[in-house]
C-alpha cells in the first residue's frame, strides 16, 4: 500500500498525489498475505517496544486493532511516556493509512474526518508537547489530501470544487501557522554547536524543525497553486491565488536551492509560471531543475520539469519538437522499475508522444515519420496500461491513430469463493502465457527483413495491451477471493491462490509485490513444493530487482534476497532449484563485502554442485581485487598479500575442472589473474605454466581470445620476463631474445589494424602500470631490481628498434615506472623516480613532432604535461596541458591535470603567501582565458559543475568538491582570511545536503580530515562534520 506519512516524514505534494492515484485498491501484498490465512493477530513479545508494535499493526493493516491498542495503552506496561501523551496523534497517524486502504468513499470520508478530530484534539490539549509540529504537519497534509480526494471524484461539479478549495486554504492557514511556531522555536535554539550531554535530543529536535520549517514553506505556496487549479479557469479566475503561491515559492526556491525541498519548490514554481503563461520564466525554472545534481530524491521532479519543458516547447510558434524530443527520451530510456507506473511518467509519456505525433505530422521522410509514428503509439500504449487522470487523453490520441480503444477489457464478476477465484485465474493466466508465446513469436517476425513491420507493430501493440490486462484481471481476482479467506480454510488452495498471485505479479514486473507474497508463501509453508515455488519466485523477483536498482535502494534490496535465499536453504536444501539460492547469498555476501560470509556459503556448496567451480573463480577474482584496492587505498599496505595465497587456491581449484574443448573467455580471464597473482608473489616460474596450461593457458589459448585479450596475455609474459631478470642468475641475453619473440607476436596480432600503434602504445603502458603496481609494497631491493630489469628490457627494446612509435612506447612506459618508483603523486620527483621520468619527458619531447594524428597527440601532450607536474616543472606543465585543453576542452583528465598542477604550485610556494594564494585561486576558477574570455583550463569550479550530473563522473566530482575545498582554505591560509578558510568547510556542509554519504569510503574521511584540518587552522575546536 502506498501512504503518506506524515508522522515521522512529512511528505511533499507530489507523494500525496501519488498517494491518491495509487492507494485506494487494497494492497495487493497485504491482501495476498496478511489478511488471508491468519487467523487472528501477530503475536508480539511482551518486551517488544511498543511503537514496533503499533507499525507491526499499521503494516498489517489491523487499523481497528491499532486503535484498540491505543485505547487501552495505559493497561500496558513498559510503554514509554512520550507515547502516552501522543495517543491521539498516533491515532490520527493509523486513521490516515486505513484512508489510504479504504475502497468504499464513505468509509475512507469518516477515517479522514476522526484522523482529523483527533489531530484538532491534539493541537488544542497539548500545546507544549515535543511533537505539536509534527501534528500542524499532519494536519495540513491530511487536509492536502482531503483536497486531493475531491479533485479526482468522477461526478465533479462545482460545490465538489469549492468544498476541495476550501480543503485547500484550509491546508495553506494550517502550514502557515507551523511556519511561524517553527520560526519562534528555531529562534530559541543555539545556532552552533549543541553538546549532546548538556541538552540530549535537542541537536535531533533542530534537525526535525529545520526539516520542518522548509517543508511548511513549501507547502503553504503549493497548496495555494493547488486551490487555484480548482477554478474552471486557473489562470483568470485563480491568479490571486497563483500569485501568491508564485512569490512563495520564489523566495524560497532562491533561499534553500541546495536542498530537496527549495528543488522542488522550483519545479513548483515553473508551474505556476506556466499556467500564468510566463512562458520563458517557466523554462527557465525547469531547466533550473533538470541541472540539479543527480540525486533519487530529485527524479520525479525532474521527470515532472522534463514533461514541462516539452509542453511549453510544443506550445512555442513554431513548435520545437526536436529539443521536446531530446527532453523526454533520455527519462523514458532510463526508468527504472518502481518509477514506471508512476502517473509523473504518464504525463511525460503522454506529452512525448504529442512530439512524436508533430514529428510524424511534419516529416517529409517516410522512414522518419513512421519511426516517429511507432514511438508515439508505443508511448501511449504504455501509459494506457496504467490508470490515472492520462487516460482519457492517452485513448484519444490512440484511437487518432487508428489504434482500436474500443474493445473493452474482458469482465469478470467479483467471485464469490477464493474456489471461483482460482478456476478463472487459471484461465486467464493460461490465456496469458499464450498471449506471451504470441508476442515473442511477432518480436521474431518484426526482425525479418522483408516484414510489414507497421502492421505487425500494430498487431503486437495491440496484443500486449490485452497481455497485461489480462494478467491485471487475473491479479484482481485472486486478491478478492484470497480476501474471502476464513480460518479453518484449505490451506492447500489458499496456498495455490498465493502462488498464482505471485507468479502473475512477477510477470507483471511488480517485483516488490511479487516478493513480498513469495516470501510470505515460503516462510507459511516450510517444505511444501507451493512454499517452495513462491520462495524462488521472491529470489528471481528481488535479483531482477537488485539488477536494476539506485545504489542508495541496492543495500535494502539484496538484505532482502540475502533473507529470501537464506530460507530456501534452510527448508528446501536439496532442491535443484535452490541452487541458484546458495550462489545469490554468495554474490549477495561479496557485494557487501561479508567476505568470511561468502567463504562459508562457499564452503556448504557441494563440491560437485555444477556453479561451485564457477563461484571459485569468482572468489579468486575478487580477492585479486581486495588486493589492487588495498594497495592503491595504501601502497605501503604490507598485509595486502595476505590475500594472494587465498586468490591462488580459489583460481587453482576453480580451474582444475576446466577443459579446453569448454574452455570459454571467462575462464581464460580468471587464468590470467592467476598468473598475475602468482607474479606478485614472485612465483614466476609458476606464472609461466599457467600461461602455457594445455587446459586453459592464455598463451596456448590466445586464438580462443580476441585481440584484447592477445594483448594482455603477451604483456603478462613480458611481465614474467621482467621478473626472471631479477633473479640472482638470470640469462639476460635469452630472457632479452624471449620478450623481442613476444613483441613479434603482439605486432602481428595488431597488423594491418588501422590503431595498431595505438594498442602496442597502450599495452606497453598497461605493462609499465602492472610493473608499478608490482613495486607497490616490494622491498626496496626488489623495487630497484624491478626498475633495473625494465630499463634493460625497454633499452633494448629502443636499441634494437629506433622507429617513432617504438621509442613512444619506451618514453610512456619510463614515464609511468618513473611515477609509480614515487611515494605519491604530490611533492617534485627524487632519485630514481626523477630519473626516469626526467628520461621520460626527452623521449616524448623528441616524438610528439613526428605524431601525425591528431587525437594521439594530445594524449601523448598529456603524458608530457603530467611527467613535468611530476618533475615540479609546474610552468612547463600548465603550457604542455595548455595545448590539450585548447585542442579539446572536455578532456577531463587533461583538465583534472591543470587544476592538480595550480594546486601543487601554490602548496610549494608556501614560503611566497602572494604566489600561492594566486595559484590556489587559479586551481579553483580556472585560467588561460581565450579571445572570448572563457577559460580553457575549467579549474576546480567548473569541473564540479560539468560532472554533477552524471553518475559515470561521480569519482570526479566527489574529487573536484573536495579540491575546491581544500584550494579555498589554503588560499585563505596563504591570506590568512579566515572567512575563505571556512568556506571550505561550508562547501563540505553544502555537498553533504545531497550526498550524506559525502562518496563513501574513498572521500568521506578525506573531508572529515580536510574539516577538522580547517577548524584547528582558524582556532575552533577540531570536531569535524556535526
Amino acid at each position: 500500500m502506498q501512504t503518506c506519512n506524515p508522522v515521522r516524514s512529512t511528505p511533499h505534494v507530489g507523494d500525496c498525489q501519488s498517494w491518491i492515484q495509487r492507494g485506494f485498491n487494497t494492497a495487493a501484498v497485504f491482501a495476498g498475505t496478511f489478511l488471508m490465512g491468519l487467523a487472528g493477530p501477530a503475536n508480539v513479545q511482551a518486551d517488544e517496544p511498543a511503537e514496533l508494535f503499533l507499525q507491526q499493526l499499521r503494516a498489517a493493516e489491523y487499523f481497528d486493532v491499532a486503535l484498540d491498542y491505543l485505547a487501552h495503552l495505559e493497561d500496558y506496561p513498559g510503554v514509554p511516556a512520550e507515547l502516552k501523551t501522543s495517543v491521539d496523534l498516533e491515532k490520527a497517524q493509523v486513521y490516515l493509512e486505513a484512508a489510504g486502504a479504504a475502497r468504499v468513499a464513505d468509509e475512507r470520508d469518516g477515517y479522514f474526518a476522526e484522523g482529523e478530530a483527533a489531530l484538532q484534539n491534539f493541537i488544542a490539549n497539548s500545546p507544549s508537547h515535543p511533537r505539536l509540529s509534527e501534528a500542524r504537519m499532519m494536519l495540513g497534509t491530511r487536509q492536502l489530501i482531503r483536497a486531493m480526494v475531491l479533485m479526482q471524484d468522477p461526478r465533479m461539479n462545482d460545490e465538489t470544487r469549492v468544498k476541495a478549495r476550501e480543503e485547500y486554504l484550509k491546508a495553506a492557514k494550517t502550514f502557515d501557522t507551523s511556519i511561524e511556531s517553527l520560526r519562534e522555536a528555531l529562534k530559541a535554539m543555539p545556532t552552533g554547536a549543541i553538546d549532546p550531554e548538556k541538552n540530549p535530543g535537542l541537536q535531533a529536535r533542530r534537525e526535525q524543525y529545520r526539516g520542518e520549517y522548509m517543508q511548511a514553506q513549501l507547502q503553504a505556496g503549493q497548496s495555494r497553486r493547488l486551490a487555484a487549479g480548482t477554478y474552471k479557469d486557473p489562470a483568470k479566475e485563480g491568479k490571486p491565488l497563483l500569485e501568491e503561491a508564485l512569490k512563495r515559492l520564489v523566495a524560497f526556491s532562491e533561499k534553500y536551492s541546495s536542498f530537496p525541498p527549495g528543488a522542488k519548490a522550483t519545479l513548483y514554481r515553473g508551474q505556476v509560471q506556466q499556467v500564468l503563461g510566463q512562458n520563458k520564466e517557466a523554462l527557465e525554472s525547469y531547466q533550473r531543475v533538470q541541472e540539479l545534481i543527480e540525486d533519487d530524491r530529485l527524479r520525479i521532479p525532474k521527470i515532472e520539469a522534463a514533461r514541462g519543458t516539452i509542453q511549453l516547447y510544443l506550445a512555442e510558434k513554431p513548435p520545437k519538437v526536436k529539443p521536446a524530443i531530446e527532453r523526454g527520451q533520455p527519462w523514458i530510456d532510463a526508468l527504472r522499475p518502481n518509477e514506471k507506473r508512476a502517473p509523473e511518467v504518464q504525463e511525460l509519456r503522454l506529452a512525448l508522444a504529442k512530439a512524436y505525433q508533430m514529428q510524424a505530422k511534419a516529416s517529409e521522410k517516410p522512414a522518419e515519420r513512421k519511426a516517429a509514428a511507432t514511438s508515439a503509439r508505443q508511448l501511449l500504449t504504455a501509459a494506457k496500461a496504467v490508470p490515472g487522470s492520462h487516460a482519457e487523453e492517452t485513448l484519444q490520441l490512440l484511437a487518432e491513430m487508428g489504434v482500436d480503444t474500443t474493445v473493452e477489457a474482458p469482465k469478470f464478476e467479483r467471485p464469490r469463493s477464493l474456489d471461483e477465484a482460482l478456476a478463472a485465474a487459471r484461465t486467464m493466466i493460461e490465456s496469458a502465457d499464450q498471449m506471451g508465446r504470441a508476442e515473442d513469436l511477432l518480436k521474431q517476425k518484426l526482425k525479418e527483413p522483408d516484414a510489414d513491420q507497421a502492421a505487425i507493430q500494430k498487431e503486437l501493440d495491440n496484443l500486449s495491451t490485452d497481455l497485461v490486462s489480462n494478467r491485471e484481471n487475473a491479479a484482481k481476482i485472486l486478491q478478492q477471493g484470497l480476501a474471502l479467506v476464513k480460518p479453518g480454510d484449505d490451506v492447500a488452495q489458499i496456498n495455490q491462490g498465493r502462488n498464482f498471485l505471485a507468479y502473475v505479479l512477477f510477470r507483471l514486473e511488480r517485483f516488490r509485490e511479487a516478493a513480498a507474497v513469495g516470501e510470505f508463501l515460503a516462510v507459511t509453508s516450510p517444505g511444501d513444493p507451493l512454499g517452495l515455488s513462491g520462495g524462488v519466485t521472491a529470489l528471481n523477483a528481488m535479483q531482477t530487482l537488485s539488477q536494476q536498482a539506485s545504489e542508495g535502494q541496492r543495500e535494502e534490496i539484496l538484505t532482502g534476497l540475502s533473507s529470501i535465499g537464506s530460507l530456501l536453504i534452510e527448508h528446501w536444501p536439496n532442491e535443484p532449484a535452490v541452487s541458484a539460492a546458495r550462489g545469490s547469498l554468495i554474490a549477495v555476501a561479496l557485494n557487501q563485502e561479508r567476505w568470511d560470509d561468502a567463504r562459508k556459503h562457499l564452503d556448504n556448496m557441494p563440491d560437485d554442485a555444477p556453479d561451485k567451480a564457477y563461484f571459485l573463480r569468482v572468489m579468486g577474482n575478487l580477492m585479486w581485487n581486495r588486493y589492487l584496492i588495498r594497495l592503491q587505498n595504501d601502497p605501503e599496505d604490507a598485509t595486502a598479500a595476505n590475500l594472494l595465497p587465498d586468490a591462488e587456491k580459489d583460481l587453482i581449484t576453480g580451474l582444475k575442472p576446466v577443459t579446453a574443448k569448454a574452455l570459454t573467455s571467462r575462464e581464460l580471464d580468471a587464468s590470467l589473474v592467476l598468473a598475475k597473482v602468482l607474479i606478485r608473489q614472485g612465483k614466476e616460474n609458476d606464472a609461466l605454466k599457467v600461461l602455457e596450461n594445455k587446459n586453459y593457458g592464455p598463451l596456448t589459448h590466445a586464438d580462443k581470445g580476441d585481440q584484447d585479450f592477445q594483448l594482455k596475455a603477451y604483456t603478462t609474459a613480458l611481465q614474467v620476463i621482467v621478473g626472471q631478470m631479477t633473479a640472482e642468475k638470470a640469462d639476460i641475453k635469452a630472457l632479452t631474445a624471449q620478450s623481442a619473440d613476444i613483441v613479434a607476436k603482439m605486432q602481428k596480432a595488431t597488423a594491418g589494424k588501422p590503431d595498431a600503434q595505438t594498442q602496442m602504445a597502450n599495452r606497453f603502458k598497461a605493462l609499465a602500470v602492472e610493473i608499478r603496481d608490482q613495486m607497490q609494497g616490494a622491498p626496496a631491493a626488489k623495487k630497484e631490481a624491478l626498475m633495473t630489469a625494465f630499463q634493460t628490457l625497454m633499452g633494448a627494446l629502443a636499441a634494437a628498434n629506433d622507429s617513432p612509435e617504438t621509442q613512444l612506447m619506451v618514453g610512456q612506459s619510463f614515464a609511468q615506472i618513473g611515477e609509480g618508483a614515487m611515494p605519491n603523486d604530490i611533492g617534485p620527483a627524487t632519485g630514481k623516480a626523477a630519473e626516469m621520468l626526467t628520461k621520460a619527458t626527452e623521449i616524448l619531447k623528441t616524438v610528439i613532432p613526428d605524431i601525425e594524428d591528431p587525437e594521439q597527440k594530445m594524449k601523448v601532450q598529456y603524458q608530457l604535461g603530467r611527467a613535468e607536474r611530476l618533475l615540479g616543472d609546474y610552468s612547463g606543465a600548465l603550457k604542455t596541458l595548455t595545448e590539450v585543453v585548447t585542442f579539446k576542452q572536455t578532456m577531463l583528465t587533461a583538465q583534472e591535470e591543470a587544476a592538480l598542477t595550480y594546486e601543487q604550485w601554490g602548496i610549494q610556494s608556501a614560503a611566497t603567501p602572494n604566489r600561492a594564494a594566486k595559484a590556489h585561486a587559479l586551481a579553483i576558477r580556472g585560467s588561460r582565458p581565450d579571445a572570448k574570455g572563457k577559460h580553457q583550463i575549467w579549474g576546480w569550479g567548473t569541473i564540479s559543475q560539468r560532472t554533477s550530473k552524471n553518475p559515470a563522473f561521480r569519482e570526479s566530482f566527489f574529487q573536484a568538491r573536495y579540491h575546491l575545498a581544500l584550494n579555498r582554505f589554503l588560499e585563505g591560509q596563504a591570506e590568512k582570511n579566515d572567512a575563505k578558510m571556512r568556506d571550505g568547510i561550508k562547501f563540505t556542509k553544502e555537498l553533504k545536503v545531497f550526498y550524506p554519504d559525502l562518496g563513501g569510503k574513498a572521500w568521506a574521511p578525506k573531508f572529515e580530515a580536510l574539516v577538522q584540518r580547517i577548524q584547528t587552522a582558524v582556532g575552533d575546536p577540531p570536531v569535524g562534520l556535526e
